[in-house]
């Protein structure tokens, strides 16, 4: 599989902000890294990064992208009101407006596992831009019948033509049962402390060498009961008699910001709706570091939801 790599210059300012810019965007055929050394990156200027720790920033790196997806919470498929007023009891009370969407990394997951992460991926051609918002289509939004298919704001004609086409291809080929259409406006904010080539987002590093920028999405979602669900694929084994592409079905999970206390992580079934089965857990302590990825920890961090 194609990667891309890049020189990422920069700095990271006294208060915390990290800038950088991309040049020398190379395709690379082959495996992925899964090392700094393949990567090519300096782990003193991933450490920099990710610690945010004042200095210049120069170095080769993995490139990776990545959209934080924020809902409306009270839009979503939820519980029924005495139950999610259980919920409160236990937990205690959360802000209702923006809920930060993180789809599970599994115990097989190569790099990272058994943490919840924004949806995106390493991009396969030098069109950063592109390729982020196509790896923003992994989440699906459905209800009555009706898939969602998303129309992102200030997205040139021929982009917008090309993620039309892949939304088409990924619920054809996780619920092809779906086939009227709901269009969702999503606003693309230019949101976030850090700076990648001049676009305002979150930037964080991983343990292969990989730097990836994440950016906001904000869907405006019309109505209630919006089901999440996974529409990202494998390669599929057709010596085992898959097809050529078969769909992970990821479990989703939403985390919110309590009015007291560290934030609430609620699962969702794999149907998409809130879990009465799963098992709610506050994002504190070993979790911090164990539950979610470090992308995840960038954004809620830079979000002030997570202030550890």
């Amino acid at each position: 599989m194609p990667w891309v790599q890049a020189r990422v210059q920069g700095h990271v300012t006294e208060d915390g902000r990290v800038e950088v810019a991309l040049s020398d965007l190379t395709l690379k055929e082959g495996k992925k890294p899964s090392s700094f050394e393949e990567a090519g990156t300096n782990p003193e200027m991933s450490r920099r990064i990710n610690e945010r720790i004042p200095g210049p920033i120069d170095t080769l790196g993995f490139i990776g992208g990545a959209v934080a997806w924020l809902l409306p919470f009270d839009q979503l498929a939820l519980l029924d009101e005495w139950l999610m007023a259980k919920l409160e009891q236990k937990y205690g009370p959360w802000e209702h407006a923006q809920t930060y969407l993180m789809q599970v990394r599994n115990t097989g997951a190569p790099g990272i596992w058994n943490c919840a992460e924004p949806t995106g991926g390493m991009p396969e051609n030098q069109e950063l831009i592109e390729e982020q918002l196509l790896e923003s289509l992994e989440l699906g939004l459905y209800r009555k019948g009706y898939r969602g298919e998303f129309t992102f704001t200030r997205v040139p004609g021929d982009i917008m033509d090309r993620i039309y086409g892949e939304q088409h291809r990924l619920w054809e080929l996780v619920r092809p049962s779906l086939k009227k259409v709901d269009m969702i406006l999503v606003d693309l904010p230019k949101r976030g402390r850090d700076l990648w080539n001049r676009k305002p987002g979150v930037i964080a590093c991983g343990p292969v060498g990989d730097i990836t920028f994440v950016r906001y999405a904000f869907p405006r979602l019309t109505g209630s009961g919006w089901r999440v669900c996974d529409l990202e694929t494998r390669p599929g084994n057709r010596a085992a008699g898959e097809a050529a592409e078969v769909p992970l079905r990821r479990q989703c999970h939403i985390l919110v910001k309590r009015e007291q206390g560290a934030p609430l992580v609620l699962p969702f079934t794999k149907d998409g709706g809130l879990d009465d089965f799963g098992l709610p857990f506050i994002l504190d302590g070993e979790n911090v570091q164990h539950a979610i990825s470090h992308l995840s920890r960038a954004v809620l961090r830079d979000l002030g939801w997570l202030t550890i």
